[in-house]
């Protein structure tokens, strides 16, 4: 594997425990969060979804 490959794959893999962090902080009670707060996270939440779906498309490439 290249190492520009080898950096797009690190990225994805901490890109995606960023998400399963922020997936279970969202899934939780959030009565403290002011709701503009929680609108900017559901919003980044679907900016990092997007991205690693790009990231995924991106190594799943390198092996074709």
């Amino acid at each position: 594997m290249k190492l520009y490959q080898e950096r797009v794959c690190a990225e994805r893999e901490e890109l995606a425990r960023k998400l399963e962090r922020l997936d279970e902080f969202l899934m939780g009670e959030h009565d403290d969060l002011p709701p503009d707060e929680l609108d900017r996270m559901t919003r980044q939440r679907l900016i990092m979804t997007l991205y690693v779906q790009v990231l995924n498309e991106r190594v799943k490439a390198f092996g074709a």
